[in-house]
């Protein structure tokens, strides 16, 4: 409620009020508003994270469709552009880590939803070609899906990488 000072008088001899609002109520607002607005960054950024982990599931589950298709051509799934057990960032989209799946199987490989930032997909083929196992890293501490490393011999997640913790294994 803004605060009336007294009236005082001008040189005209008429009276003048002024009118405004006192520190204490401007500290007041500024300070509600604040608080407000770290509320609302919080549940924007923590919502940011959900849909950027929303997209990466989604984004395995499209490669592992792509691959049983591999399999059922090929009867086994494709080895990745390593020989060995690799990590492959996809901050750009660029690299193409399962070249036997671009093209006839899968459009493109996916680019990771978080731009400007390398992010850590891992596959993983052992010698058989029988099996795969497929991990990535998401943000959300307190997401229900996050899983551990499923067994399948011959794939251990390479140490020195994000901790994977979302997983997509073969049938």
């Amino acid at each position: 409620m803004p605060y009336n000072k007294p009236s005082i008088v001008n040189r005209r001899s008429t009276i003048v009020e002024k009118k405004g609002f006192t520190l204490i109520e401007l500290l007041v607002t500024i300070a509600i508003i604040g608080i407000l607005s770290a509320i609302g960054l919080i549940a924007f950024t923590s919502a940011q994270q959900r849909s950027r982990d929303a997209k990466r599931k989604g984004d395995l589950k499209s490669i592992q469709s792509a691959l049983e298709i591999y399999h059922s051509d090929f009867k086994k799934y494709p080895q990745s552009t390593s020989t060995s057990v690799e990590t492959f960032t996809s901050s750009d989209g660029s690299t193409n880590w399962l070249t036997g799946l671009v093209n006839q199987y899968i459009k493109s490989l996916p680019q990771d939803p978080k731009n400007g930032t390398t992010y850590y997909y891992w596959y993983c083929v052992p010698a058989t070609h029988l099996d795969y196992v497929m991990g990535v890293k998401i943000e959300n501490a307190n997401d229900p899906d996050i899983n551990t490393a499923p067994t399948v011999t011959g794939c251990t997640a390479p140490a020195g990488t994000p901790d994977f913790n979302y997983f997509v294994q073969s049938p």
